[in-house]
């Protein structure tokens, strides 16, 4: 990825078997040193999260 804004951006990316295991890591104490920056960024109205899943393509033919 390349940002081409002179602003400073943080991006996480992670992956998980399950969509939901993300949401209870945000619960634990693993996530408590990025809870500061997603809270600054959610205080500047920066901030966005989202989810994607992958498919298989042979199920939709």
């Amino acid at each position: 990825m390349r940002e081409e804004s002179p602003e400073v951006n943080y991006m996480l990316m992670t992956s998980w078997l399950r969509g939901s295991n993300y949401f209870a890591l945000k619960t634990t104490p693993a996530f408590k040193p990025l809870q500061a920056f997603t809270n600054r960024a959610a205080s500047a109205n920066g901030y966005f999260e989202t989810g994607y899943k992958v498919l298989d393509p042979a199920t939709f033919q």
